[in-house]
C-alpha cells in the first residue's frame, strides 16, 4: 500500500507531507494511520461511513459527461476562431445530450475547457486549460511549455508544438444530499467508550486500548492514541503519539502529537 500511495505522489513529483491522506473503504481506515505516519502527511482524515464512501460519492456525483475531439493543428498555424469553432460545436452536442437524456436545460449547466498539446515527435501530451472566452494561441503555448517544465523539469521553446486534442467536460446542476453537523442528538464521550482491549503494537507491544463507537462520539472530541474506533462499514485505528479529533460533521482527523 505505501509503494501505491508513492506511485501516485513521490513518483508523479509530489511531496506527501503537503498532502492529507483521506482513507476510505471497509478496510482503508484500519491502515490509515500507519501508512499517514510512514509517508508524513500532515494529517489522515475519515470521513462518515468510510465502507459506503464508493455509494456516497455515486448519489453526492453532479451528473457529468467528457466529450473529446482530436485535431490536428501546428501552433504557428493555429487559428484561436478555428478553436473556438471546435469547442463551440462540443458544447452544442453537450447541450443537446443533457438536454435529451436528462432534461437539464443549458442554464444549468457548466462546462470546463482544455487542449492537449505536445512537441512535434512526442507520443504524450499535456493537458492545460483553455477558456474559449479569453484564450489565445500565445497563451495556451506559454501555458503548455510551464506545464512540460512541471511534469518533465524542461521545455524546448525553439521546438514546433501541435495543438492535438480538445477536451469539454460539461456537469450539471443536480440536487444531491449534504451533510449535517453532528452535535445536539445526545453524544457523549461517556456513552461512545465502549471498553478496553489489549491491541498489539508494532514498536511497543500490547497496548491497553480504549475502544470507542464512533456514532456516539460528539463533535469536538480529542483523543490521544492508541484507541479503536469501531462503526457498522468499518474499524478506525489511533497510533501511539498521534491524536484524535472529531469536527462538527463527524469527519475524524488524525495527526501526529508532536
Amino acid at each position: 500500500m505505501i509503494n501505491a500511495l508513492k506511485l501516485v505522489s513521490i513518483q508523479r513529483g509530489h511531496d506527501p507531507r503537503e498532502f492529507v491522506l483521506v482513507a476510505s473503504g471497509g478496510g482503508g481506515p484500519m491502515h490509515a494511520a500507519m501508512l499517514g505516519r510512514e509517508l508524513g502527511v500532515k494529517a489522515v482524515i475519515i470521513p462518515r461511513h468510510p465502507g459506503l464512501f464508493s455509494a456516497w460519492g455515486m448519489l453526492a456525483t453532479k451528473p457529468r459527461r467528457d466529450f473529446v475531439r482530436t485535431a490536428l493543428h501546428r501552433a504557428e498555424t493555429a487559428d484561436i476562431g478555428a478553436v473556438r469553432a471546435i469547442f463551440a460545436a462540443m458544447m452544442a452536442e453537450a447541450t443537446a445530450y443533457f438536454g435529451a437524456e436528462q432534461g437539464i436545460g443549458a442554464r444549468r449547466l457548466s462546462a470546463d475547457y482544455r487542449i492537449e498539446l505536445r512537441y512535434h515527435g512526442q507520443e504524450h501530451p499535456v493537458s492545460v486549460p483553455a477558456d474559449p472566452a479569453t484564450a489565445t494561441v500565445s497563451g495556451l503555448l506559454e501555458s503548455f511549455h510551464a506545464a512540460h517544465e512541471r511534469a518533465y523539469t524542461f521545455r524546448l521553446a525553439d521546438t514546433p508544438v501541435e495543438f492535438v486534442h480538445f477536451h469539454l467536460s460539461v456537469e450539471a446542476d443536480a440536487v444531491r444530499p449534504g451533510l449535517t453537523p453532528i452535535n445536539g442528538d445526545g453524544r457523549t464521550a461517556e456513552k461512545a467508550l465502549k471498553g478496553r482491549r489489549q491491541v498489539i503494537d508494532a514498536d511497543r507491544g500490547p497496548c491497553d486500548t480504549p475502544v470507542y463507537d464512533r456514532d456516539l462520539l460528539p463533535a469536538g472530541f480529542s483523543t490521544m492514541g492508541p484507541a479503536v474506533i469501531e462503526e457498522a462499514s468499518s474499524a478506525t485505528l489511533v497510533l501511539p503519539g498521534q491524536r484524535l479529533a472529531v469536527d462538527a460533521l463527524g469527519m475524524m482527523r488524525i495527526a501526529e502529537a508532536g
